[in-house]
């Protein structure tokens, strides 16, 4: 196992290196909302996330393409997010609570934040899908075998093509004003895991998260920590978490 965080070019190829340690092992446990229970082994992790990112590449998106994840409590999020990593879409997942208010508001929330980033492709169910055609931003609808685009981006959209170094883009919570992009490079989250883990000496084999993954204190200190730590992480719905 390499020995220092900051020795892989990306968390995805963390990942696979304790794919490759470890493949039969447990990566996830996912509780849905309706009670449902789903195990991800490491080696199924890696596979369907590298077959997430092809598909996004596959239909046009390049490195440094802002692709915003427009999704539920879900699987399709990991799988979206270490896709992009993958092939070097930066991904960015929108609050996901926001999609339960009213759905005229609550899409017009949506297309003022695709507006902010300058993103160019949005990532979301089928239900959802069909409210963005007009956005000028692709839209790429949760298929089975992965994410599927039914819509062309617009010429005349206005997207920006990140830095190769950024890896994701954190949204601000909207509290005071529109969701705020914070870019997050693959030097940053390497860092943090080098200076947060010691992986010869993590005691613990077992973890449980109900904090919703567009915060970064889940994404970071829970799923990423986790996986690079060869650990289990049991992702509970945030709305069932008390």
């Amino acid at each position: 196992m390499t020995e220092c965080y900051l020795d892989f070019n990306n968390v995805f190829e963390a990942l696979c290196e304790q794919a490759a340690a470890h493949p039969d092992r447990r990566a996830l446990i996912f509780l849905g909302d309706d009670g449902s229970e789903l195990t991800v082994t490491y080696s199924e992790l890696v596979e369907t996330s590298r077959n997430y990112g092809e598909s996004l590449s596959r239909s046009g998106l390049e490195r440094g393409d802002i692709a915003m994840l427009l999704l539920p409590h879900s699987l399709e999020i990991v799988y979206a997010f270490f896709g992009g990593i993958h092939k070097g879409v930066v991904t960015s997942i929108y609050p996901y609570p926001a999609m339960n208010i009213e759905s005229g508001k609550s899409c017009g929330m949506v297309k003022q934040a695709l507006a902010d980033i300058k993103a160019r492709a949005v990532v979301t169910t089928s239900d959802l899908a069909p409210e963005f055609s007009d956005s000028g931003c692709a839209v790429f609808e949760i298929k089975d075998n992965g994410p599927l685009k039914i819509t062309e981006a617009s010429p005349a959209l206005e997207a920006v093509r990140m830095d190769p170094r950024i890896a994701y883009l954190q949204l601000t919570s909207g509290t005071t004003g529109s969701s705020k992009g914070v870019m997050l490079s693959h030097r940053n989250i390497l860092s943090f895991l080098e200076s947060s883990l010691n992986r010869q000496s993590w005691p613990f084999r077992f973890r449980v998260n109900w904090i919703p993954l567009y915060h970064t204190g889940a994404l970071m200190g829970a799923l990423i920590s986790s996986l690079m730590s060869g650990m289990t992480l049991a992702l509970m719905s945030p709305s069932n978490g008390l």
